[in-house]
């Protein structure tokens, strides 16, 4: 991924952890850790950036009913949802 692409990533990633403490859901605590490496590692091979989001994605919309009634939460996890597969859409770019 080029350089600039992955700085935009980065910022949306870091405007999504300022509203709410992530750590109070651990899946979304996991997928936004799973984000910042995928922005992160360089080295990462387009399947393992598949296999980190897949399973980080998979939690957080297993357990969104449950964030339903936290509406602040709620709405991160659906952005993070948005930013992850923003990601893995341009994942022909992280080879670059």
């Amino acid at each position: 991924m080029n350089e600039i692409k992955r700085q935009q990533f980065k910022k949306k990633l870091d405007q999504l952890s300022g509203p709410i403490d992530l750590l109070a859901d651990p899946n979304l605590g996991n997928l936004f850790e799973s984000l910042q490496q995928v922005l992160d590692d360089h080295s990462l091979q387009p399947e393992q950036i598949v296999e980190n989001l897949g399973a980080g994605v998979e939690a957080v919309q297993t357990a969104l009913p449950d964030l339903a009634s936290m509406v602040d939460t709620a709405e991160v996890a659906k952005s993070m949802l948005e930013l992850a597969g923003d990601l893995l859409s341009n994942l022909g770019d992280f080879s670059s």
